[in-house]
């Protein structure tokens, strides 16, 4: 078992960047393109205290070091925090479906307790339909709203986030940019999740980099409960008819989560993402509010597109979107995806071909094709589309 250690974090001149050197094993250099991790904020993180500036860098770092059995060490670490990468962890060794991952990570620093007063709420907000949905459930507690840039769509694609930070710009998120997903050498990291287990990124290795990168501004915010909205619903859990979700109890370890006097929580596993959208967005839609949903970032399409659109209409979760947005009566036009014919002769052309993950792309599927009502709207081609698909049973 090897060990990867976490430099002490530095600050630059302004307070707004923080860097950690990470210190590697060799037998880890293949999985990483770079070995300077840094996160920049919009404002200064100067005054955060040390054990909550190096939680970005080891909650970075964490997810793999776990999956591998590799220890960690990193300098100050806030107490609560290293209590939540235990018990975390300790949870991921019993369940059902990650017996591959190592789960015997060791963190050793010099343990530090932050506490500080917490009048508000958080919410990691991505602009996509599930962090939407959330927002509008909660928008009358002014939330906290933080975008990742870096977790997506990579650090350096700079003319799509000045688009994002564009469209965005109303609801002033707290932007951060870091190389969390940077760092890694992508498609080598995502093939090792791949041969340990289906619920490796979904589960933990997104939740814990992208919570644990907002920890110094959630201080100076003032946030007592961050957020971060569901994906999957709960209740599917362990439920033999859906055999995949035994992959996916992102809403019991996003629980463990916390730093300093912050506590994090999944929210709205209540609901599917069909579900989150009728009964939040459509109403807030037909109450004449804009909306403007980001739920692609297939860079390739996007870019032959001319960046005309922040969706491409093409990739498999654009399709699976603007599926459940039409069977609710929600047009995709009107919230950011370039709906044509073409789209919807290419969702049939892909269903039929089994194209995507054929277990994603069932339940998704399945559930649009059961609330598809007697008469509904055409959204550029939405009818022809949803006749075809009423009838299919190619599942």
């Amino acid at each position: 078992m090897g060990t990867i250690k976490i430099d002490e974090a530095k600050l630059s001149s302004d307070g707004h960047r923080v860097e950690n050197n990470i210190i590697l094993d060799p037998e880890y250099l293949p999985y990483f393109v770079d070995t300077l991790f840094y996160a920049e904020y919009p404002v200064s993180v100067a005054d955060v205290p040390r054990g909550l500036l190096n939680i970005p860098a080891l909650s970075t770092i964490l997810h793999f070091a776990v999956a591998i059995g590799a220890n960690v060490e990193v300098g100050e670490i806030d107490t609560e925090y290293l209590k939540a990468a235990a018990e975390a962890q300790e949870y991921l060794r019993i369940a059902p479906g990650f017996s591959a991952l190592r789960c015997t990570t060791q963190i050793k620093g010099k343990p530090t307790k932050t506490v500080y007063e917490t009048p508000h709420t958080g919410l990691l907000f991505s602009g996509g339909s599930d962090s939407t949905c959330s927002w509008i459930k909660r928008r009358y507690e002014d939330p906290r709203l933080y975008l990742i840039w870096g977790l997506d769509v990579p650090t350096w694609w700079t003319e799509f986030w000045d688009k994002v930070e564009h469209q965005y710009r109303w609801l002033s998120p707290r932007i951060i940019k870091s190389n969390t997903e940077d760092l890694y050498a992508t498609n080598t990291l995502y093939q090792l999740g791949a041969t340990l287990t289906e619920g490796y990124r979904p589960t933990y290795s997104f939740s814990v980099n992208a919570l644990g990168v907002t920890a110094p501004l959630t201080y100076l915010d003032g946030v007592g409960l961050q957020q971060l909205s569901s994906t999957y619903p709960s209740r599917h859990y362990l439920n033999p008819k859906y055999p995949w979700a035994m992959y996916r109890p992102s809403f019991i370890v996003n629980q463990f989560w916390r730093w300093g006097s912050t506590r994090c929580m999944e929210v709205d596993h209540e609901y599917s993402t069909t579900e989150k959208i009728r009964y939040m967005l459509k109403p807030y839609v037909d109450a004449g509010n804009p909306v403007y949903l980001r739920s692609c970032g297939h860079r390739k399409t996007l870019e032959e597109q001319g960046l005309q659109n922040m969706n491409c209409g093409f990739c498999d979760k654009c399709q699976r979107t603007i599926g459940m947005l039409a069977v609710n009566g929600v047009d995709p036009r009107k919230v950011g995806f370039p709906v044509n014919d073409q789209v919807w002769a290419k969702c049939r052309s892909d269903i039929e071909a089994k194209r995507w993950n054929a277990i994603y792309l069932k339940y998704h599927w399945m559930e649009v094709q059961s609330l598809i009502p007697d008469t509904l709207p055409d959204y550029g081609g939405s009818r022809a589309f949803f006749t075809w698909l009423r009838g299919y049973g190619g599942w």
